[in-house]
């Protein structure tokens, strides 16, 4: 310690008295009293500061390691100083969003990707909203005359033309309500009562056989488009899935 006062100066023992530590030069003077000084094993506020981190520190290739095994791209590996300090990285499923977090959140987090929570959450929604759409099945049942349009077969299921998930979106936006794991009495009602409103300004659904449907959704996934399905149709038409749906149990 490099004490910048004079002997003379000290009264108390517990005056804040000026100081400059001789490992951190560069930061200046500092203030410290004598009790404070006697308690602590650190010459100032920075030594401390560096020990504290030193501790808090974790190797950086068990760092990489663990991000990895939940499914995660760190971005930058050297930005790493400490547990405590987020980092950035990329969703293996969402790799367009670069997203943020600390070791020690990570750990704690079951689900570290927002986009999956999100994904997740929306999930749920629709599994629970399914049982409110009731009218709709019947009359989209009924249109295509009981059967599927592809082998008029009567064992189907129903696609949503319009998807499901997107509907469940704009209702949620309309009512300026967050995608969440759980919602309010109220909130849950008017989603519901607001999802079954919509599927008014939509085409109905149709009826297609669940091998055929899966296909389908493999091959332009869940959020796919009216379009998507009338192009499908066609592929379907020309045989072009024949073999395809033979190997499919």
């Amino acid at each position: 310690m490099i004490p910048k006062f004079i002997s003379s100066e000290y009264n108390k023992y517990n005056q804040m008295l000026p100081f400059i530590c001789p490992d951190h030069m560069n930061e200046g003077i500092q203030y410290k009293n004598y009790a404070t000084l006697l308690a602590s094993p650190y010459k100032c506020n920075y030594c401390a500061w560096e020990v504290r981190n030193e501790l808090l520190r974790t190797d950086r290739n068990e760092i990489f390691e663990y991000y990895k095994s939940r499914g995660l791209v760190v971005e930058d590996i050297d930005e790493y100083e400490n547990k405590e300090k987020p980092i950035k990285f990329r969703c293996l499923k969402h790799l367009e969003h670069v997203q943020h977090s600390s070791y020690s959140n990570l750990k704690n987090t079951q689900v570290p990707c927002e986009h999956c929570r999100v994904e997740n959450s929306l999930s749920t929604l629709n599994r629970n909203l399914r049982s409110s759409l009731g009218k709709w099945r019947k009359e989209s049942i009924k249109l295509c005359g009981n059967r599927c349009v592809f082998t008029n077969n009567k064992i189907f299921d129903v696609h949503h033309l319009q998807p499901f998930n997107e509907i469940i979106k704009e209702a949620v936006n309309i009512l300026n309500i967050k995608i969440k794991d759980k919602y309010t009495t109220e909130e849950y009602i008017n989603i519901k009562r607001l999802v079954v409103e919509l599927h008014n300004k939509y085409p109905l659904g149709v009826c297609i056989s669940n091998k055929i449907h899966n296909l389908f959704h493999s091959l332009y996934s869940k959020e796919s488009s009216i379009e998507d399905f009338y192009e499908f149709k066609r592929r379907y038409e020309l045989g072009e899935f024949k073999e395809i749906l033979k190997d499919i149990s």
